[in-house]
């Protein structure tokens, strides 16, 4: 029997309407956000190599090492959240705490529309897979970036022995980390949108609740996934 969440998904997926929802929330936050992604991963490297270098020299393995470790598992999903945060933390939270002023949500309700079915999920689910897609835009161009910086001359050998410096066990925490760093971020954006106040006002201030909720939370759940 599939698992609950996976037939919602599957039922949700079968519906144009709600489909559209989908396909327009991952493309903005997973495909409109791949280049960001992709230019704070190359800058992550090169401030990390940096700092490598200047305290420990010459030293390509052992950078390679680092990034491989450090980079994959740790600092990738946390800045991947980060980005989320600012990209669509704010969008989402926005969006539906001014469905809230307008009374559209109301509107849904009375028509049979459930707005958790047809606003909630659809968001957070895309949420979590485009955190997935940016994990892999930051972790490509960290890998390429550390290889070019630590041997210019032979780039894919570098490339090639910073991957077999990474582990299975890195890259698996660093997606299951953003999968969940896009959960949480996803679910207090919408929370806050839903249960916005009735006046315009409410919008900027669900937006910007969303985003100070939602950085806390990434760095308390940071924070716990590093001490167990």
């Amino acid at each position: 029997m599939k698992p609950l969440f996976l037939s919602l998904l599957v039922d949700h997926v079968q519906r144009q309407p709600v489909r559209t929802v989908y396909w327009r929330q991952l493309y903005f936050t997973g495909a409109q956000g791949a280049l960001l992604s992709m230019i704070v991963g190359a800058c992550f490297t090169m401030a990390l190599y940096g700092l490598l270098h200047n305290s420990y020299g010459q030293s390509g393995p052992f950078i390679l090492n680092a990034l491989a470790t450090v980079g994959l598992g740790e600092f990738a999903p946390l800045l991947v959240a980060i980005i989320l945060v600012a990209r669509s933390t704010t969008a989402i939270a926005s969006e539906l705490a001014t469905m809230q002023v307008n009374g559209e949500l109301r509107y849904l309700r009375r028509t049979g529309i459930s707005p958790l079915e047809y606003l909630v999920i659809p968001r957070i689910t895309s949420g979590i897979l485009a955190a997935l897609l940016l994990y892999v835009y930051f972790t490509a161009l960290m890998m390429i970036t550390g290889s070019l910086l630590t041997s210019p001359a032979s780039p894919f050998i570098a490339l090639y022995q910073l991957a077999e410096s990474a582990h299975g066990d890195d890259l698996r925490t660093g997606m299951y980390r953003s999968a969940i760093f896009g959960l949480t971020t996803g679910t207090i954006a919408c929370w806050q949108g839903l249960h916005a106040e009735g006046h315009t006002n409410a919008i900027p201030k669900a937006a910007s609740r969303a985003v100070l909720y939602g950085l806390l939370a990434i760095f308390i759940l940071d924070a716990i996934f590093n001490l167990t």
